[in-house]
């Protein structure tokens, strides 16, 4: 009957339909290696630009005596957050990076975290290491043998270079003499045997530190100078 040839004639073609289907799929091409890579380098920047807001929110907000902050900050830990920001961050370009970032992120969000010895073995695991690394290990090279024990030895590292050495160290030669003569001391010459806690007591008196009662501290006005830059 004329029905039934309809029927017949629907089903053969859905069978057709349903054979076209996996070939119309099978001709959709993949992604190309470079239209994933530009996924990947947008990804990270997105997550590196949401990480360098969430560090200098936590310098502002102890800058500004701010009710918001999440933990009791001591001014030795957030030089540690000003370098990761602005000498770590920029630097990730890749996922295993990424990824050391954003541990110390949550360190950063834990209260009474000791942010100082999660510095020092993160910077240990970076992989591959970035330019600062170098850069200040050559600089820093002949302390390296009295404290490869240590286990802030980098996070010691990257404070005095905060202070002293990088584009917003201290204003002054008489105070980086002063922090040079009464805090450093002997601690980054060969032999030195002193340990990185008695380092971090001294530094931390001295960056509470300020010239005049309502002044910005020394710690203060390194972080100030952090702000300032992009």
């Amino acid at each position: 009957s004329a029905s039934k040839g309809l029927v017949i004639a629907l089903q053969s073609a859905s069978k057709g339909l349903v054979q076209l289907i996996p070939e119309l799929r099978m001709e959709t091409p993949p992604a190309s290696p470079a239209h994933s890579q530009e996924s990947l380098a947008l990804h990270l920047e997105s997550d590196v630009n949401t990480f360098r807001d969430d560090m200098k929110k936590f310098m502002q907000d102890f800058c500004l005596d701010s009710s918001e902050q999440r933990r009791e900050w001591r001014l030795c830990e957030l030089l540690l957050v000003a370098f990761m920001r602005n000498l770590i961050a920029p630097s990730c370009k890749d996922s295993n990076t990424l990824g050391e970032i954003k541990f110390w992120q949550e360190e950063c969000n834990t209260p009474n975290t000791n942010l100082v010895p999660y510095f020092h073995f993160m910077l240990i695991n970076l992989d591959p290491k970035p330019a600062i690394f170098t850069e200040i290990m050559d600089k820093y090279k002949v302390a390296v043998a009295g404290k490869k024990n240590d286990v802030s030895f980098l996070s010691v590292v990257a404070i005095d270079w905060m202070v002293q050495h990088s584009a917003w160290a201290l204003r002054g030669k008489s105070l980086i003499r002063k922090w040079r003569n009464e805090i450093v001391m002997q601690w980054f010459y060969s032999g030195s045997t002193e340990a990185s806690d008695i380092f971090l007591e001294r530094a931390e008196t001295f960056l509470c530190g300020r010239l005049v009662e309502g002044s910005s501290s020394w710690g203060a006005q390194i972080l100030e100078n952090v702000l300032e830059s992009r």
